[in-house]
């Protein structure tokens, strides 16, 4: 997981949304699988109809002043199904958690607390609420690592595995290893609780945990297949007296996404298509607590629009990730500094969109004019019609300039002062600069990304010294990290594509964009960066590893707005802009020169 406090050196972004253009933030996303169009369009209907009804639902339970743990469990979970927190219900939900929360940080016990301090940090403007149920909930944490349902009762599945989810910041390694434990131990019971399975698949999946049992996850997934009744429906084990009912259903489903690669996906379609049918008009579930039942049957609903509208919807939902972060930027004349590159020209591309009238000035910095980054930004700039900057500089120009950044740096990292050198020259243009920082983090733009054991997978890896020199530095701190241990094997594994996306993303603020704010703060400027922000974090680290490696879903968005050329090349970079051009990189200048453009 990636440590919190990284996003406060970056402007972490969210736009409001329409509650008519529902917008679906599933947990888990997948193009396993593609259906129909017209099973697309059922899904959203189906969708739809759910959030009318429930946010009917919560409107009737604050009149009605139902207890807080039903009315914030609906809203949590209709937040999570993709309604925009921004409405006047939801509104009157917060004030009524802040007002009714004790002055200990709780509320009634540990499991109302749970549901109460996930819709306010989903709402967003009780920060020091959320941060006091975070300490209280912290405090009721069983030593070893579980919850019950308050401080009496024994540590629950079911209780700390929703933790877990909708909470990650309050895990610790003691809370997995026991749920690994206890799950494993249920797991041995006959009849084993379905809906324990998928809290425990959920728990793990959010916080990346991989159980000291490598075969417990696949294991828990074919005993969940093995439950489902022969309606296609789920129960608290099958063949249990009541059938299927859309609570352990729906709870189930959204278990079993969180791996999509691993479940057939008959399993999965037949699960969406027992939803559907069992849905009644009024977009409601039945169920003994209709709005439990209703609310994850919506939620496991959501997840599997997102899973059946393909790889399609993945590119759009990345697009609108991007788009709203874009949106933070304030509208007035803004700098941007671009390599040519596919991040970017790709950034430069979508600012065009959401703000095509505002005035932006582009700066790329070389050693030369035909240097291939200074080429291929060129072109970029003359495309999206930017007022734009090529930054060419003498050996002495650059003594100049890197002996001022030594009075000032407090990092030392290669390329700093270059960036330090552009920032100078844009803040002339305005002190509002965007980045295209974060890709090669997030779109899995690395060497190491596309090959995890440091090799090509020729050759079996029996020690650090059989790894090539370039990435055994980043392996050996990868595995003291504690991410993995990448030896003794003959070819990657998915975990290992796994840590290595992980690592990257952990190290990027603190080696990265803390020297930018750095330069930031010393120059008084403000930097922006849309490729790296919570939500688009979130959103990369539940695709597929197929997805996160070698930039796939980034290059099928960039090739929507910019040449195939450009997103095809590799681009040198500013760290290195200002050295003579490395041979792998001198083809890009002799096809620019030959019109590839």
């Amino acid at each position: 997981m990636v440590d919190a406090s990284a996003f406060s050196v970056v402007h972490v972004m969210v736009a409001d949304e329409s509650l008519d253009d529902v917008n679906m933030n599933a947990d888990n996303t997948s193009s396993l699988l593609v259906a129909p169009e017209d099973n697309i369009k059922e899904n959203l209907v189906s969708i739809q109809k759910g959030l009318g009804a429930l946010l009917h639902i919560i409107q009737e339970f604050l009149v009605k002043e139902i207890e807080l743990e039903r009315v914030c469990r609906v809203a949590v979970l209709l937040c999570q199904s993709g309604l925009n927190r921004n409405n006047s219900i939801f509104k009157l939900l917060a004030e009524r958690c802040a007002s009714e929360q004790k002055s200990d940080g709780g509320w009634l016990g540990v499991v109302d607390t749970m549901w109460c301090a996930t819709f306010l940090e989903i709402y967003g403007d009780y920060p020091e609420s959320v941060k006091s149920a975070l300490t209280w909930l912290t405090e009721q944490r069983h030593d070893d690592g579980s919850w019950g349902q308050n401080e009496r009762d024994i540590g629950r599945i079911t209780v700390t595995g929703q933790m877990l989810y909708f909470l990650p910041q309050l895990t610790s390694k003691s809370s997995l290893k026991w749920l690994e434990k206890k799950w494993r131990q249920e797991l041995e019971i006959d009849p084993g609780l379905t809906y324990k399975g998928a809290f425990t698949l959920m728990a793990f999946k959010r916080n990346n945990y991989q159980p000291t049992d490598p075969q417990l996850i696949s294991q828990t997934i074919q005993w969940l297949e093995a439950q489902q009744n022969n309606d296609f429906g789920w129960g608290p084990w099958k063949g249990h007296s009541v059938g299927s009912d859309p609570w352990c259903t729906g709870i189930t489903m959204v278990g079993l996404l969180q791996y999509p690669d691993k479940v057939p996906q008959k399993v999965l379609w037949n699960g969406l298509e027992w939803l559907k049918e069992k849905q009644l008009p009024n977009g409601l579930w039945p169920y003994h607590y209709i709005e439990e039942g209703s609310s994850w049957a919506l939620y496991a609903l959501t997840n599997g629009y997102s899973f059946l509208s393909g790889e399609e919807k993945l590119i759009r939902e990345l697009e609108k990730i991007i788009i709203r972060n874009i949106r933070e930027i304030p509208e007035v004349p803004l700098s941007l500094l671009l390599s040519g590159g596919i991040d970017s020209s790709l950034i430069l591309a979508l600012l065009r969109k959401v703000y095509p009238q505002v005035p932006i000035s582009t700066f790329t910095l070389a050693k030369t004019k035909d240097y291939p980054d200074m080429l291929f930004a060129r072109k970029i700039a003359d495309l999206f019609e930017t007022e734009h900057n090529e930054i060419i500089l003498s050996d002495e120009e650059y003594s100049k300039f890197l002996g001022e950044y030594n009075k000032v740096k407090r990092y030392d990292f290669k390329g700093d002062v270059n960036v330090y050198i552009l920032c100078r020259f844009a803040k002339a243009f305005s002190n509002i600069i965007v980045t295209g920082d974060g890709g090669d983090e997030c779109f899995g733009g690395y060497w190491l990304h596309e090959y995890p054991l440091g090799h090509k997978e020729t050759g079996m890896i029996k020690s650090v010294e059989d790894v090539h020199s370039t990435p055994r530095k980043y392996l050996m701190e990868m595995v003291n990290m504690g991410f993995r241990d990448f030896l003794y094997k003959d070819k990657s594994q998915e975990e290992d594509y796994d840590a290595v996306w992980e690592y990257f993303v952990k190290i990027l603020a603190p080696r990265h964009l803390a020297p930018l704010l750095h330069t930031a703060k010393v120059l008084d400027i403000e930097v922006y960066t849309p490729l790296f922000s919570e939500r688009l974090i979130s959103f990369m680290r539940h695709l597929t590893y197929k997805e996160r490696v070698d930039r796939k879903i980034e290059k099928e968005l960039a090739l929507m707005y910019l040449p195939t050329s450009v997103v095809e090349r590799e681009s040198i970079g500013f760290d290195v802009a200002l050295e003579p051009v490395p041979d792998q990189f001198k083809s890009n200048k002799d096809k620019f020169k030959r019109g590839y453009l």
